[in-house]
């Protein structure tokens, strides 16, 4: 407070009732009663909230006086219903379907806050890798080679994989960690094409990605496989020799040492080795030469 002569300023520092007292030399005094009131506001936190159908949301408002009385009202009920608090100063949307609406509150002293309430999916939907090269098998300095992640919202999203050429992978599809894992099977090249749908839109499918695969070794390593009629022959594979005991007959067949690979055995020739002749006879069957693919 602050005044002089016949003029007195007084501040409010605080809601509540006191009494100013005026005094004179004489003793004389005369008292006014001073009633401050809390300003009258109404407020939400935020201007306007996003939800996707089925979720729902919290918003904090703010208010005054705090004994205040709160109508609130929809712009359109079609798209989301409301609960609210004066206790706690919140309201809670929870979303209906894709639309936008307002809420519209007003307190009994006629001061109002409105919300604007946005429902839409959001949707995203991306992979983490748009193609995969590599020999068909797994790689332990690289255990993640044939994992592909994927972020998607919503996060209950169902996702469906299709292959182009199921000869060369399979698939299983991790929803809890969100990765599509691949087993290579075979070489070869294909497509991994993957779709996000929407469970809680009738499956409605809002994105897809496509991953392409290309699946070779640039070089084997060929094993021949030897069946004999006698004891003494046999395929050193240290050093890479096959030994053929005197008199004793042997049947080559070839093989290769690297998983999933698609092989067919052209042609086999012999070669000199040493000054000596070679004291052997190479037949090759009718039926062609023999060849296995090892899994």
């Amino acid at each position: 407070m602050l005044g002089s002569g016949q003029t007195v300023a007084v501040y409010a520092t605080k809601a509540g009732l006191t009494k100013l007292r005026a005094s004179l030399p004489n003793g004389k005094y005369a008292d006014c009663e001073v009633l401050i009131t809390a300003a009258k506001q109404f407020s939400f936190l935020t201007q306007s909230v996003r939800l996707q159908p089925g979720e729902s949301k919290t918003i904090a408002f703010s208010v005054s006086p705090p004994d205040v009385d709160i109508s609130f009202v929809t712009q359109n009920d079609s798209y989301f219903n409301y609960t609210w608090s004066l206790a706690s100063k919140t309201v809670t949307v929870t979303d209906k379907q894709e639309g936008t609406a307002s809420l519209n509150g007003v307190t009994n002293y006629g001061t109002k806050a409105a919300l604007s309430v946005i429902c839409t999916w959001d949707y995203t939907f991306s992979i983490g890798k748009s193609a995969i090269v590599a020999e068909p098998r797994p790689d332990p300095s690289v255990p993640d080679k044939f994992i592909i992640p994927y972020t998607v919202n919503p996060p209950n999203a169902d996702i469906a994989v299709t292959l182009t050429n199921d000869a060369i992978v399979s698939y299983v599809v991790d929803k809890t960690n969100k990765r599509i894992t691949l087993t290579p099977k075979a070489e070869g090249t294909g497509n991994v094409l993957v779709a996000a749908k929407n469970p809680g839109d009738g499956g409605k499918e809002f994105d897809s990605k496509t991953c392409a695969l290309s699946l070779k070794y640039d070089a084997v390593t060929l094993r021949p496989v030897i069946e004999s009629d006698g004891n003494f022959s046999r395929y050193d594979d240290a050093v890479n020799t096959l030994t053929i005991g005197d008199g004793e007959t042997v049947r080559v067949s070839f093989s290769v040492a690297e998983p999933n690979v698609n092989y067919q055995i052209e042609s086999v020739t012999m070669e000199q080795g040493t000054s000596s002749p070679l004291n052997f006879i190479l037949t090759i069957p009718p039926t062609g030469l023999h060849s296995r693919q090892m899994l």
